[in-house]
């Protein structure tokens, strides 16, 4: 990312997390006014689903290649 713009992608994310902060709170608590373990069940469902899409978005490209690759030192 050019360093221009890295402030601006900085303060974005910022931005965005902080709304998913309180977004995430208001639904805990209108969830938990049904009933006081749905936030938590909502949370885990949350979590389980992060977990099966990041096993599946960062597997290798190749499937014979089951050995994880290793940082190569940067040589000059």
């Amino acid at each position: 990312m050019p360093d221009e713009l890295r402030g601006r992608v900085n303060a974005a994310s910022r931005v965005l997390a902080l709304l998913g902060l309180a977004l995430g709170s208001a639904l805990g608590g209108v969830l938990a006014v049904v009933h006081i373990a749905l936030p938590v069940l909502a949370g885990g469902l949350v979590f389980l689903v992060c977990a099966v899409a990041a096993v599946f978005l960062f597997r290798p490209t190749d499937p014979r290649n089951r050995k994880p690759t290793r940082a190569r030192a940067v040589t000059r």
